[in-house]
């Protein structure tokens, strides 16, 4: 046997156990009926350093199973009743309102279909539109429902093609159709962001009522909680307002130099907003996710007040949630082109 033909052999008993294996491991899954997602899909996004998908991965090697309680015709939610996988809750904060080009990356980064995909089935997405017009006890989400199996063949989660005694596949597909059509139905009122103009920017407040109100169904019970916001994360109450040194103003007007560029502000420390309240008011400030406490993502809307990021603001955040336990990732806007420059 010559030296090609001996590699040839071996390539192909490495290809051979290698297919063995994965589809002993597939096999292995569907007779037990206990699932997880694919991990070559996340590798990928973890090596291409995407940071989005990369956060939505995160929770993708849970494993599930299927749950016939919520993949029939006529039921009440498709969220399981004996287990809560994972909840990922978006808040959209529109008080500044958002020019075209913030919109379509909005809808790219939250209802683009290969984004979506990452949510794994029985996974709750709530949508939350902040506009500044509703004190954040008030707010109502726009969405809020479990994703349900598809059936479909293919994806990075084997259990969307498990099919029991029990289930009926074309059920299944009308449920998740029915699911992205809910979905697209009750975001159609973000096409109008670029029209709200709020008076407060209550993300503190909204934070605390995220880990206070049942009704919103984020407490510690979720095996994973993400949380996902998208705001120039400009807080701006009663209780608390970056506006007067991260954005200058005066009258409520942007502070501009003669050449009518804007003003750039800077930020106080983490240490010195905090120090404006007492320690209880401070404590009755910050929320609380009890154990198990979720990840948080911010899309930060940077152009009109940060371009070059380096007023502060993202370091004042990211040691306000290091203080409460949870460790913060972001990305901001790539394209900042059509806003007014803004320089010291």
């Amino acid at each position: 046997m010559n030296k090609l033909t001996k590699k040839s052999l071996c390539f192909s008993l490495i290809t051979f156990f290698s297919i063995f294996f994965i589809s002993y491991d597939l096999e292995a899954q569907w007779r037990s009926n206990k699932f997880i997602a694919n991990p070559e899909v996340c590798e990928k996004i973890y090596e291409g350093g995407q940071k989005y998908q990369s956060f939505l991965c995160q929770g993708s090697e849970l494993e599930r199973t299927n749950h016939p309680e919520a993949d029939g015709l006529i039921i009440d939610s498709w969220c399981p009743e004996s287990t809560k996988y994972g909840h990922y809750f978006v808040l959209i904060d529109s008080t500044e309102g958002y020019t075209n080009s913030q919109y379509t990356e909005l809808l790219r980064r939250l209802l683009d279909k290969e984004n979506i995909d990452f949510i794994a089935p029985y996974d709750k997405l709530t949508i939350m539109n902040v506009d500044g017009r509703n004190e954040s006890a008030k707010v109502m989400p726009l969405f809020s429902e479990c994703k349900p199996r598809s059936s479909y063949k293919g994806t990075m989660y084997p259990i969307n093609e498990y099919i029991s005694r029990k289930d009926a596949p074309l059920i299944l597909e009308g449920n998740f159709i029915e699911f992205e059509e809910m979905l697209n139905k009750s975001t159609e009122p973000l096409s109008k962001l670029n029209d709200v103009r709020g008076s407060y920017s209550q993300l503190f407040e909204l934070l605390k009522e995220l880990g206070l109100r049942l009704d919103l169904d984020f407490q510690s019970d979720y095996q994973y909680r993400k949380i996902i916001i998208f705001s120039d994360m400009l807080q701006h109450s009663s209780n608390m307002s970056f506006l007067k040194d991260c954005r200058p103003t005066k009258n409520n007007k942007r502070l501009k130099h003669s050449n009518g560029d804007l003003i750039k502000g800077k930020c106080k420390t983490f240490s010195e907003y905090k120090a404006t309240m007492n320690e209880n008011k401070w404590g009755a400030t910050i929320p609380n996710f009890g154990v198990n406490p979720p990840e948080i993502f911010i899309y930060y809307l940077n152009c009109r007040h940060d371009p070059d990021l380096d007023i502060g603001l993202l370091e004042v955040w990211e040691e306000f949630f290091a203080e409460i336990g949870i460790k913060m990732q972001w990305d901001s806007s790539q394209d900042c082109e059509g806003f007014d420059r803004v320089r010291s």
